[in-house]
Parts: C-alpha cells; sequence; structure tokens
C-alpha cells in the first residue's frame, strides 16, 4: 500500500515540528505539571528512513531536548554519562568509547553532524545549538561509511521553526566543595535562540544562535571561554520541498590541563597488583599561560523533497574549516623520577588545520502491498579531507617539578624548532550504497544492505621528506548489514541482527621501521534483543545481548622514531561482548524516568605480535556502567509548578595504560549523585542543578599511560529562561 514517506529525523527536525519543541512551546505560556517525554517514537539514524524504535534491529539511544535541557547542559560532556555503554575518557569532540571501543584518531568518523562527519570544534561541543544526541550502537558503515566499530554519535543541530520564538537563557555556575569556597570558582554563560517566519507568506524561515561562556572549573587556574554563532535559513517550496542552510563559527581558547599524573610504587606498573599515588584532584602540571585554541566554521545544506506520493529525494552537505593550536609543558612526553617525586615535562607547540567537505544523497521509495511491503534507499556519498599538523617544537625538557607539591610560572619556555615537523593527509572517499526495509505480514520486519567504497590518500612530512617520504594509499571496501524483527505481540517485538564496518588506517602510521601502509580495520558485529512498548507509549524498554570484533587495529606503541613520529603495532583482533538494557517511563504525566546498565568485557582476543596481551581488556573498558535520572513536577497545591530531579551515575573498574607496554594498571569505579530543583511560571523557568552533590573525589578516566581525568567536584548552576 501506497504511503507518504515521512521526514528523516537524522537529516530534517523542521517539518513537521517534533514532539519535544512541542512541549517547550506549550510551557513557555502556561503553568505546566506534564515533564516534557525522554523518548523518542521514532527515528532515522539506524536506516535513513523515519522508523519506530520498536521496529529498529539495532540499538539507538536518544538524549532529546528535553533529556539535555532536565540536566542544565552546557557542553555535551555534561550529558555523556548517561549514555549506556559509553565511557568518556578526554574532552574532545571524539574521545570516548563505545561498547569498549574507542571513537578518537585522527579523522572523526565516528562523529555525525545532522548525519554527516565533520567538527568545526575538536574540544565537546557547546549544548546552544543541540536538539538532540542520537547513539547508534555497533557497526554500521553501511549507511556511513567508514567508522570505528563501537558506534556512531549523530549531533542533531536546531532547524528554523515556523512558529514565532525567542528565548534567552542565562546560568551562572560555581564549586562548592573541599577544593572550592562557595562563590571562589565561578562561570557564566548566556545564550539567544531566536526563530520563526520572515514575512507573511512563511516561506522563508530563520534561526539565529548567538552563545557566549566563561567557564572556571575546579582545578587553579583553569577556564574555558567561548563565543559560538550559529545562524540558518530555510525555504519552503511547499510542505514536501524545501532547503535549509546552516552555518556555524566556534571560537574557544582554554587553559591546556592535561589532568593527573599516577606515581608507580614498589608493586610495578603493570596488572592487577600495579599500585600507585596521585596528587590531590586540584593539582595541575601545566603553566598558567599554556593554551589551547579552537576555531571553526561549517556550512551545511539540507535539501528534500516529496517527488510523489511513493518517491522521496534527499541530499546534504557539509564543508568545514577548523584549526587549533597547542602551546603548553606536556606531561605526557616527560619522565618522571620516582627517586625525588619529580616531574620533567617536555616543551611542546603545534598547530592543526583541518578542511571537510563531505556530501550524501539518495532516494527513498516504497512499494509492495501490505503483506510485502518495501521501503528502498539508494544513495551515495563521500567527500574531501586535509589535515595539516605543523609541530614547531617537540621538546626539549625542562626543569623538574614536584609531583605532589608543583611551583609554576617560573620556568619559562625554551626556543622553538626541536624536531620540527609538518605532516600532510588528504583523504578522499566515494561510496554508494543500497538499503531495502522490508515488511511481511505486518508482523515480521526485514533490512538488508549493501555498500561499496573507494578511498585515496597520501601524506608527507614536508620539513622530513627523507625520513618520513611520501606515501600514498587506495583501499576498496565492501560492507553489509542484515536485521530482523519479529513482532511477538502488540508491544514486544524480538529483533537479531548483523552487521559490519571499516576504518582506513591513517596513512601516515608508521612501525618501528618507519613503514607506513597498514591495512583497514575491520568490524563485525551479531546483536539480539527484544523491545516493549506498552500500549499508550508511556514506558519503552529494550535489552541487547552483542558480540563485536575488531582486526586489523593500529594502536600506538607509546614510542617514537628518532624524529618523534609515533611509532604504532598492528594487533590481531580484539572481541568485546556484552549486555545492555535501557528504558524511559512516563508513570503519569508529571514523572519521567530514564535509566539503563551495561555489562560487558572488551579484550585482546589474538596478537601475533603480542601474545602475552591475549585475554587482556582494553583501556577505558569498564565491565559494569548504569545510570537514572529522573523528574517529578508537582501537579497541584501551593508548590504547583515546582519540579525535583535526582540522577545516579555508576562506573565500574577499568584499565589503563596499554596492556601491550610496560604500563597497564586498574583505575577504581566510582559514583556520582546529581540532583535539580526546577520552578516552571507563565514564560519563566528556573533550574538549579547540582552535580556530584556528595562532593566524592574519583578518577573519571584513564588519558593514556601518563595521564588520569580527575572528576569535577560539587558544582551548582542556576538558570534563569525567558520565552516569549
Amino acid at each position: 500500500m501506497a504511503a507518504t514517506l515521512p521526514p528523516s529525523r537524522a537529516q530534517e527536525q523542521d517539518l513537521p515540528l517534533p514532539t519535544s519543541e512541542e512541549v517547550v512551546k506549550m510551557a513557555a505560556f502556561n503553568v505546566s505539571t506534564d515533564v516534557g517525554r525522554y523518548h523518542e517514537d521514532s527515528s532515522s539514524m539506524a536506516t535513513k528512513v523515519a522508523t519506530p524504535m520498536k521496529e529498529l534491529a539495532s540499538s539507538l539511544q536518544i538524549l532529546n531536548f528535553n533529556a539535555i535541557t532536565d540536566r542544565n547542559a552546557t557542553n555535551l560532556q555534561d550529558v555523556y554519562p548517561y549514555v549506556v555503554g559509553m565511557t568518556q575518557f578526554q574532552k574532545q569532540v571524539n574521545g570516548f568509547t563505545f561498547r569498549g571501543f574507542p571513537t578518537n584518531g585522527a579523522l572523526t568518523q565516528n562523529v555525525q553532524y545532522d548525519g554527516l562527519q565533520g567538527s568545526a570544534a575538536l574540544n565537546t561541543p557547546s549544548a546552544a545549538n543541540v536538539e538532540s544526541l542520537e547513539f547508534l550502537k555497533g557497526p554500521n558503515s553501511v549507511l556511513y561509511g567508514q567508522m570505528q566499530p563501537g558506534g556512531l554519535l549523530n549531533i542533531v543541530s536546531k532547524s528554523p521553526k515556523s512558529v514565532q520564538q525567542t528565548t534567552i537563557r542565562t546560568s551562572i555556575a560555581t564549586y562548592a566543595g573541599a577544593y572550592n569556597d562557595f562563590g571562589s570558582t565561578n562561570s557564566y554563560s548566556a545564550q539567544l535562540d531566536t526563530t520563526g517566519p520572515l514575512g507573511t507568506g512563511k516561506h522563508w524561515l530563520y534561526r539565529f544562535i548567538i552563545n557566549t561562556q566563561s567557564l572556571h572549573p575546579f582545578r587553579p587556574g583553569d577556564y574555558d571561554r567561548g563565543f559560538f554563532v550559529y545562524p540558518s535559513l530555510t525555504y519552503k517550496w511547499s510542505q514536501e520541498t524545501y532547503l535549509t542552510v546552516k552555518l556555524e563559527s566556534i571560537e574557544s581558547v582554554q587553559r591546556n590541563d592535561e589532568g593527573l599524573l599516577p606515581v608507580f610504587g614498589s608493586t610495578g606498573s603493570f596488572g592487577p597488583t600495579a599500585t600507585y599515588r596521585i596528587a590531590p584532584l586540584n593539582t595541575v602540571y601545566q603553566e598558567p599561560t599554556d593554551t589551547f585554541r579552537d576555531k571553526g566554521e561549517s556550512a551545511a545544506a539540507i535539501f528534500r523533497s516529496q517527488l510523489s506520493e511513493n518517491w522521496l529525494f534527499r541530499a546534504q552537505t557539509r564543508s568545514v574549516w577548523h584549526t587549533d593550536s597547542t602551546h603548553f609543558m606536556s606531561q605526557t612526553n616527560g619522565t618522571i623520577n620516582t627517586s625525588n617525586l619529580t616531574l620533567t615535562r617536555q616543551y611542546n607547540l603545534f598547530k592543526t588545520g583541518h578542511r571537510y567537505n563531505y556530501f550524501d544523497t539518495n532516494l527513498t521509495g516504497t512499494m509492495g502491498s501490505d503483506n510485502f511491503h518495501h521501503t528502498i534507499v539508494a544513495g551515495v556519498g563521500g567527500g574531501y579531507e586535509f589535515s595539516n599538523t605543523e609541530r614547531f617544537a617537540f621538546g626539549p625538557n625542562v626543569a623538574p617539578i614536584s609531583i605532589f607539591n608543583p611551583i609554576l610560572g617560573v620556568t619559562p619556555y625554551p626556543a622553538n624548532g626541536t624536531r620540527t615537523s609538518s605532516s600532510r593527509v588528504t583523504f578522499s572517499s566515494l561510496g554508494e550504497y543500497l538499503f531495502d526495509q522490508m515488511r511481511l505480514w505486518q508482523i515480521v520486519h526485514l533490512t538488508l544492505g549493501i555498500r561499496h567504497d573507494q578511498q585515496g590518500s597520501h601524506g608527507i612530512d614536508v620539513y622530513n621528506p627523507a625520513t618520513s617520504p611520501y606515501v600514498h594509499q587506495f583501499l576498496a571496501a565492501e560492507t553489509a548489514q542484515a536485521g530482523l524483527v519479529v513482532d511477538v505481540t502488540r508491544q514486544l517485538s524480538a529483533y537479531a541482527s548483523w552487521s559490519q564496518s571499516y576504518r582506513p588506517n591513517t596513512v601516515t602510521s608508521v612501525d618501528a621501521s618507519g613503514r607506513a601502509g597498514f591495512p583497514p580495520e575491520r568490524g563485525e558485529q551479531f546483536e539480539t534483543g527484544l523491545k516493549f512498548q506498552n500500549a499508550d507509549r508511556s514506558l519503552f524498554a529494550s535489552l541487547a545481548g552483542y558480540e563485536i570484533t575488531r582486526t586489523n587495529v593500529a594502536a600506538a606503541t607509546g614510542t617514537n622514531l628518532p624524529t618523534g613520529q609515533a611509532i604504532f603495532r598492528l594487533d590481531g583482533e580484539q572481541i568485546g561482548r556484552g549486555v545492555e538494557f535501557e528504558a524511559q517511563w512516563l508513570p503519569v504525566p508529571y514523572w519521567q524516568v530514564q535509566t539503563g546498565f551495561s555489562i560487558s568485557k572488551t579484550y585482546i582476543s589474538a596478537s601475533i605480535r603480542n601474545p602475552a596481551a591475549v585475554g587482556m581488556d582494553l583501556v577505558n573498558a569498564p565491565r559494569q556502567t548504569a545510570n537514572l535520572w529522573t523528574r517529578y513536577n508537582v501537579p497541584s497545591g501551593n508548590l504547583k509548578g515546582f519540579g525535583a530531579g535526582l540522577g545516579l551515575i555508576y562506573v565500574g573498574k577499568m584499565w589503563g595504560g596499554d596492556p601491550t607496554t610496560a604500563i597497564y594498571f586498574q583505575v577504581p569505579g566510582w559514583t556520582r549523585v546529581d540532583g535539580a530543583l526546577y520552578y516552571k511560571y507563565k514564560r519563566y523557568e528556573f533550574a538549579l542543578n547540582v552535580q556530584n552533590a556528595l562532593d566524592r573525589n574519583y578518577v573519571s578516566a584513564p588519558r593514556g599511560p601518563r595521564v588520569l581525568l580527575p572528576g569535577d567536584a560539587r558544582k551548582l548552576t542556576l538558570n534563569a529562561t525567558v520565552h516569549w
């Protein structure tokens, strides 16, 4: 039976308006006891066709606008701990693991913006322009091309609306814990978001968002100042055909703080017996003038047209111009003297430029009968990247400082010119894909997909052409996936799926002999599970079991060539197995619950070069994680308009370092309690969020063998919002 295709939520959000936006609009003018739903009924990220969540043969978690704003997020890292199966280990946009596998690297394949890769910021983005976050678990190269196998994050940005709305949002935050007196370390942010039609015909729609922030973390002398602008414009020929253009300009500067330093004891630095000490969580080893600067601009266009009742055409592009520069004393590449407990830091100065140009276009059609119905997606996508990392100094080491009582601000920067390099890498890709989503007898949902990619890359260090000569690599890759969903009842479905991924290893990665050309990484996943949604859609729950196999992994050894270039090794195989549970529940219209847990093990399963590492856990891959967030609004009486929220986060112990080197150690697990108070009156909203309410001291994750990321101290954030 023919049916008009709905808009794709992963790529277009302006037609029709999402449920979350309708709730915000209503609350702007009324005292409401309802809580905006955290659950989204459908998404197009997993199939590029809007599909009910219960009919997806994969795990997909969405943090929508309500979930993000209820946590009073300034940056996206404020909500990452509430994602099942995700662990953040650094503040970069892709500095996290999915299902135990890392997503970081030279290329940001695992982070999408409205369905295309290319980040305008290296740091975790501001939440000001985020409508929702979609976390698709496991390999999904058929629809998205190159990626690491743990999963994809799609950041859905805000789009113009057809109804006039303006929002001003301000916040002030302060730390009030063991390391900071109340009011001594304050942060500020302000945001303007205005949208609506231009003229009377409502063919033109606009949105303009501006955000400024001056953040001061609890560690002394740290700061993060940013200024962000997001204009967008839509032209609607009709309800079925429109073009949206989105721009962004991002600029931030912060103190380059690497984190804490583990000092190992007499039991050594490898294995479960390894013990270490760290200085107090507010100890910093970087100079007050050590800086990291991040600047980027992007332009994106999304075109959508309903060609007929059965056929939909979509095309989108994204271009990014980005630079970042780092000037600091590095503890990562320094040396430690355990006898007198001093750290000798290494002077570093480098600048990196990125250029991304990506596109995706596809044609979606429906055909068949009620008993045998097809939704077919045929598309082509690809793009071009260029990066240039120019290193002006990689050393020398400077005068040592005390590990437990460092004195900063007295060590001058040495002259530049030590081990300079200019690594230039270009990368181009083109892929064709075909995806068929079938519905059989109204109760069986079968998906089949295939993709073919061709890629070319080359790299050279123009400052050292003799020791790092020109390298060229061409790659052709095929990936496939299949999924089956059976509606056991009207509320319960069972599913099973198989999917593949690939990721080209960086062309400039070399082994100990200086040779490049590692084969591409491969990923494969088998997943099965159950999904439940009750009749009134107030409860949605999913349970998934999976196994992911990753091969041809090029990993840094922690050592460098005489030129300073990092040496990589090739591991044979890594496996991740686990069980995940996730639920969103709305017991009554004024009470919302979101929760989940993960039990997993991700480890090295085969390694010819490092056989002793077989069976050891990957780093930043805790075996247990869990989280809970709930919000309640008072439904009646004198306290009507008030609400309260409670959050719990648990992360089990994990490993740091690298099991194939001399440093491999355990980091204890941790639990954090968050809370919030809310009040709504007409067009005004107020919120007081408390992060780490019990002021627990903890290390949130290891960031390499020489760096531990300290968890935030108790923080209070007061937010005031007005709508009109």
